[in-house]
């Protein structure tokens, strides 16, 4: 306990490289004034207090080079006197390099000791925080597919309790039951190509056509969604993606659009590419999300209005899924939306490596709107 108080009083501010640096510079003096033969004593001793004063503080590589190097020659340079001037054995000089290659032996070692800590301490954190990413995961799952299920067995257990179910009910409860299991089949889905997405698996990436790709998905959303759309693409050429799950991501990403407005709210899908780089953005004029949950839209689970996840059907895969998928593609994804007592609307932009444009355009790029039905 003695030698621990004694060593953490010694170790506290800059006592520690006061105190050895005054005896290095005794030592330094004592190589000059002791006898040619008990030079070689304080000598040891300052390359012993720069390696206890490096041990204790820890300096930066380029300082603790310096103040080795700086002893090497100071040493080195007290060592030639004696040795021409004093009689001290000429081998003596080579314990100069020695000691100064066994301090930054030293110094080397023990910075390569705090990189492997850091890197044990970093995997251990990345475990940890996959633990409990793991945890909310799994919980999340088991209440998402539990709730259906539940609502399902509710209705099959209400009917009938008092008396035989007219076919109302009947076809009621089949209805109920049916959305729930779609529900279920969704989510099941989406958690399949979360694994596969997690394991870097089943992606087939070949050259997409980008006009392609979103006219099919915008006319896909343009037919049911009753919304003012503009499909703005200006992409005259492929990228190189898994042409099925690109296509679910920008799925997601206008349903979450279409989820998020009312009728008559405009909805905007635009891209367009410059030099290798392809930009994907969809625009809506509804509510926005709050700026607290802007960090976390693209969490699994996370839903910015909870009241709303069964009105809209949403599991909280959505945009996780479109995060995962565009990131295993290489790309970014993110989402903004103005922010003050004026702002709404939510803007997705999605950028992609890899695209190349067509040689020959075509006629016209493809641009229109349909208004509101």
């Amino acid at each position: 306990m003695i030698i621990h108080r004694a060593i953490a009083w010694f170790a506290i501010g800059r006592r520690a490289e006061s105190l050895l640096a005054t005896f290095c510079a005794l030592c330094l003096i004592g190589m000059v004034a002791l006898p040619a033969t008990l030079a070689p004593i304080p000598f040891h001793f300052v390359y012993t207090s720069v390696v206890i004063m490096y041990g204790l503080r820890l300096w930066r590589l380029q300082g603790a080079v310096v103040a080795t190097l700086m002893v090497c020659v100071t040493t080195g340079g007290i060592t030639l006197y004696n040795v021409v001037f004093s009689n001290e054995p000429a081998p003596e000089l080579i314990e100069v390099p020695l000691m100064t290659m066994m301090v930054l032996a030293t110094i080397w070692h023990v910075r390569s000791r705090q990189k492997a800590a850091a890197v044990v301490a970093a995997v251990a954190d990345e475990r940890q925080r996959m633990i409990e990413r793991e945890r909310t995961f799994f919980a999340n799952v088991t209440h998402d597919l539990m709730t259906p299920i539940t609502v399902a067995r509710g209705h099959v257990d209400i009917l009938g309790r008092t008396g035989t179910p007219t076919p109302e009910e009947l076809a009621e409860t089949k209805q109920v039951i049916v959305d729930e299991l779609k529900r279920i089949e969704s989510m099941v889905g989406d958690l399949l190509l979360v694994g596969r997405l997690d394991e870097h698996i089943g992606l087939h990436q070949e050259p997409v056509d980008i006009e392609d790709l979103l006219e099919v998905v915008a006319d896909r959303w343009v037919a049911v969604g009753d919304r003012a759309w503009s499909i703005d693409v200006d992409a005259p050429g492929t990228v190189e993606a898994d042409g099925n799950t690109l296509a679910q991501a920008l799925d997601n990403v206008i349903e979450n659009a279409v989820s998020y407005t009312a009728p008559g709210d405009a909805i905007t899908v635009r891209a367009r590419a410059a030099g290798t780089t392809l930009t994907i953005e969809v625009v809506d004029t509804g509510p926005g999300i709050p700026e607290h949950a802007l960090e976390h839209v693209f969490d699994r689970f996370y839903r910015a209005d909870r009241g709303r996840s069964r009105a809209t059907g949403g599991s909280g895969l959505g945009l996780a899924i479109v995060r995962d998928v565009i990131e295993a593609h290489g790309g970014t994804v993110t989402a903004t939306s103005p922010a003050g007592p004026a702002g709404g609307g939510t803007r997705v932009q999605i950028t992609l490596p890899g695209y190349v444009r067509r040689a020959r355009p075509r006629p016209s790029a493809r641009s229109r709107s349909r208004p509101a039905s």
